[in-house]
C-alpha cells in the first residue's frame, strides 16, 4: 500500500493533480486507472479517518440548513467536484447512516441525505431524492462486484481502527472495485449521473460556486451543465465565492446573458448560502 502512495504522489507531482494524472492513464489505455483510484481512496479513508481530516464548514454548512425534524432541504441540491466524504462525515453527527450484514444483503438505514455513488450499496442509483452528486464519483469504499455487498466503513462506525481499515485495504475485495468514476469516463455510470444532473441544471435558479477553479480537463462536462443551465431559463443569479476570483469570466466562458448576476463572496471561513433560499 504504501508502494502504491508513493506512485500516485510521483504521478501527480508530475502532472500537477491526481485528476490530470487518472486522465492521463485513461488515454494511456493503462489498467494502472484503477491502481490509481484504489489508492487514491486509501488515501482518502486514511486522511479522514484515521488522520481525523476534517473541514468544520461542512458541518456549519448543514447546521445552518437543516429544518426541524433533521430534514435536508429539498429545494437544495449539491453538485460536487470533490471525491472526499466530508459531508457524509458531517452529516451522520446528526443522523447515522448503518449498512448491517445480513445472509447475502445489507440492510442500509439511510442517514441525512441521499447522494450518489452510494457508500453503502453498488446497486444505489441516482434519483429524485438525491440531494448530493459528485461527478467523479466518492473515494471512500469499495464494493464487491460479485456478490453486490459492500466493505464499507460505514458497516461499523466502532470499527474504524486503524487495524480494521488495513485490514479492510489489504484484502482482495479491495481491488475488485471502488466508486470513484471520473465524469469524462463517459461509461454507464457517469451517464446516468450526468442525466440526473442535467435535470438539476434545468431547475435551478440560484447558482452557488465554492472554490472551484473550472480546470481544462472538467471544460467540456462545465459547458454541458451551464448549457442546461441556460436552457432551463430560470437561472438568475450566481454566487461565486472565491477570495482570489470575481466570478466575471464565466460571462464569457460560457456565453451567459447579462440579466444573469454574478456577485463575487471573498469571504471563505464558511460555505455561503444566499438569501433567496
Amino acid at each position: 500500500m504504501t508502494k502504491n502512495l508513493k506512485w500516485l504522489a510521483d504521478g501527480t507531482d508530475e502532472f500537477g493533480t491526481p485528476d490530470t494524472y487518472a486522465k492521463y492513464l485513461f488515454l494511456s489505455n493503462t489498467p494502472d486507472l484503477e491502481k490509481l483510484k484504489n489508492s487514491l481512496s486509501a488515501y482518502f479513508i486514511f486522511e479522514q479517518l484515521l488522520n481525523k481530516k476534517f473541514d468544520t464548514r461542512a458541518s456549519i454548512f448543514l447546521t445552518t440548513i437543516i429544518q426541524e425534524r433533521l430534514i435536508f432541504p429539498e429545494r437544495i441540491r449539491i453538485l460536487s467536484w470533490n471525491y472526499d466524504f466530508q459531508i457524509q462525515l458531517a452529516a451522520e453527527v446528526f443522523i447515522e447512516e448503518r449498512y448491517i450484514m445480513g445472509d447475502g444483503a445489507s440492510v442500509h438505514s439511510p442517514g441525512l441525505l441521499q447522494y450518489f455513488p452510494g457508500l453503502g450499496n453498488n446497486n444505489y442509483s441516482v434519483s429524485n431524492q438525491t440531494s448530493l452528486v459528485h461527478l467523479n464519483g466518492i473515494a471512500g469504499a469499495f464494493c464487491n462486484q460479485g456478490f453486490h455487498r459492500l466493505n464499507s466503513i460505514y458497516e461499523k462506525k466502532e470499527n474504524r481502527t486503524i487495524d480494521n481499515i488495513l485490514q479492510l485495504l489489504t484484502t482482495p475485495v479491495f481491488n475488485q472495485g471502488n466508486l470513484l468514476s471520473f465524469a469524462w469516463e463517459n461509461n454507464e455510470t457517469s451517464q446516468n449521473r450526468f442525466e440526473y444532473v442535467k435535470k438539476v441544471a434545468l431547475n435551478t435558479d440560484i447558482l452557488v460556486v465554492v472554490g472551484y477553479s473550472f480546470p481544462f480537463f472538467n471544460r467540456q462536462i462545465d459547458k454541458e451543465i451551464f448549457s442546461q443551465l441556460k436552457e432551463g431559463g430560470r437561472l438568475k443569479k450566481i454566487y461565486f465565492q472565491d477570495p482570489y476570483k470575481s466570478g466575471n469570466f464565466l460571462q464569457n466562458q460560457f456565453n451567459l446573458p447579462d440579466s444573469i448576476e454574478i456577485k463575487n463572496i471573498v469571504e471563505k471561513d464558511s460555505y455561503f448560502i444566499p438569501m433567496e433560499l
